[in-house]
């Protein structure tokens, strides 16, 4: 399944490009007037469902979120306009490509994917029109009011440098914004259910691309390291109870709910657990739970000598006379390597294999190579500088959106729609 951090495309509908969509795509909504049609709705819903690796019960509570964020990328886009912020196809096809890129397939490859699963090239554009556009309109408008001072970022760097047990959270957020009072209970309810989603085994990272609020939702939530004093006092309340790996319940903030996913812990200068690189081999051999008794003990002997290879060489040369596939894995981090993996490979040391794994295509073994514990990290002023700015726009984006919506004009053409957003 695609890895949707960056499932992005060019969009190229204009206001005139809407008013030819299909005669059989019933308008719901008129948002200052671009329209959202059925077909909008319906294509943003497939690519959800489709890049979550269809763990999303798509009901009447997800549906309204989806026509949210949709509401709310119309007037993204209609507010840049305004400030005559432009993304042109060139950047939006770069950032395709480099998607593609990530899940070693072209970008030729990848739009034939998405368009045998129903889903046009056009739906990926809409939503990352909205978010380059979004990014810089916030940016522009608010870098004189986003002003970290060096002192300022001189005082939080020599705070850290002294505080060397304060805990630090790689953290990544699911922001959804309320457009007003009357709809904070509808969004606490949908917040709940994607809490469910999430704990059935949708993405957090593809959710986040396609439904956050947040200017992070770009790069499917991620917020970085943070500490407790760098996050709103609602989300440093429930970090300390939350593991590597835990999602929060929804936390009621300022502008609405958010979804916080702890990926893991550190201490300030440290490196997290999950920074360290792991290199290792692994050979499957040619058995399976389907062969006979006599193939199986035929083999074992071979398999455990070459379990008991004392270096990679050894071990590879080994599994490969056995008539294994065997393939390295150079140097990667912890926290990329599958959970199931992580959990299989957590105790054993360098030069040890793990217990072998049978599966329908092989029974796998694991060598460990080696594993790296990461240098301490160095803070830099400019590292601080940076994420207080992007804590600061963060918030000033929350609050332009809340803006935006209770200006709107927006008019239902479609009875579901207005009892969905309660216009």
């Amino acid at each position: 399944m695609i890895n949707c951090l960056r499932l992005l495309s060019i969009f190229a509908l204009t206001s005139l490009c809407f008013a030819q969509t299909d005669a059989g795509s019933k308008i719901l909504l008129i948002v200052n007037k671009d329209p959202i049609t059925q077909h909008d709705l319906n294509q943003r819903i497939k690519l959800v469902t489709f890049s979550a690796g269809g763990q999303v019960n798509v009901g009447e509570t997800q549906k309204a979120e989806i026509l949210n964020s949709l509401v709310q990328e119309r007037l993204q886009l209609q507010a840049a306009k305004l400030k005559k912020i432009e993304v042109s196809s060139k950047e939006v096809d770069s950032a395709l490509t480099e998607m593609a890129k990530e899940n070693k397939m072209t970008l030729e490859q990848l739009i034939n994917l998405l368009r045998t699963n129903g889903i046009s090239k056009e739906t990926l554009a809409s939503r990352m029109k909205a978010q380059i556009a979004w990014a810089r309109y916030i940016r522009q408008q608010y870098a004189p009011v986003v002003f970290v001072s060096e002192a300022e970022a001189e005082r939080a760097l020599q705070k850290m440098s002294n505080d060397k047990i304060t805990k630090e959270y790689l953290l990544s957020e699911i922001s959804l914004i309320a457009r007003d009072k009357s709809q904070e209970a509808q969004l606490a309810t949908t917040a709940s259910s994607l809490v469910a989603d999430l704990k059935a085994g949708a993405k957090f990272e593809v959710l986040a691309q396609q439904l956050s609020k947040s200017t992070s939702a770009a790069k499917g939530g991620d917020l970085g390291w943070k500490s407790n004093a760098q996050v709103e006092p609602e989300i440093a309340a429930q970090l300390s109870k939350l593991a590597i790996g835990e999602v929060s319940a929804p936390i009621k903030v300022r502008d609405g709910y958010k979804i916080i996913k702890v990926r893991d812990i550190r201490h300030a200068e440290q490196r997290g657990h999950g920074e360290v690189e792991i290199s290792f081999t692994q050979a499957v051999f040619p058995i399976t739970p389907d062969s006979s008794p006599e193939e199986i003990e035929a083999l074992a002997p071979k398999i455990q000598e070459v379990m008991a290879c004392k270096t990679p060489q050894d071990f590879s040369r080994k599994a490969a006379d056995c008539s294994a596939a065997v393939q390295n894995t150079p140097h990667v981090s912890w926290a990329n390597i599958p959970e199931q993996l992580r959990k299989l490979l957590k105790n054993v040391p360098s030069g040890k294999c793990a217990q072998p794994v049978m599966t329908p295509n092989g029974l796998i073994v694991t060598y460990v190579c080696d594993k790296r514990e990461p240098k301490p990290i160095v803070h830099t002023k400019d590292d601080i500088l940076s994420n207080l700015e992007q804590e600061r726009f963060g918030r000033q984006a929350a609050r332009e959106m809340q803006k935006l919506m209770s200006s709107a004009h927006i008019e239902a053409k479609d009875e579901w729609a207005r009892r969905t957003l309660k216009l």
